[in-house]
């Protein structure tokens, strides 16, 4: 069996193609999307704003990269509103 998983900077999937891995990150994507966001679907888009960057997919790549990024600054500013709101 094999198996895949992404972290911030890259994605392991040892023994696969990196379409694939494609693959299998656009339906973890897919699935992640119908729940609460988190940050396991955040590394999801980064890892596969990864695989569409070893793919040579540049928009797709940047896509990915950019909602994972503004998931990072939503959920910044909802500690940072937090962390005001009880001074």
């Amino acid at each position: 069996m094999k198996s895949c998983w992404p972290t911030r900077s890259t994605i392991s999937c040892p023994g696969w193609s990196v379409e694939e891995a494609l693959g299998l990150m656009q339906a973890a994507i897919a699935l992640a999307r119908t729940l609460p966001p988190t940050l396991i679907f955040q590394g999801f888009l980064y890892g596969l704003s990864n695989v569409y960057h070893a793919l040579q997919q540049w928009e797709e790549a940047r896509r990915a990269w950019e909602e994972a990024e503004a998931m990072t600054e939503r959920s910044e500013q909802c500690v940072w509103s937090s962390c005001r709101s009880c001074v």
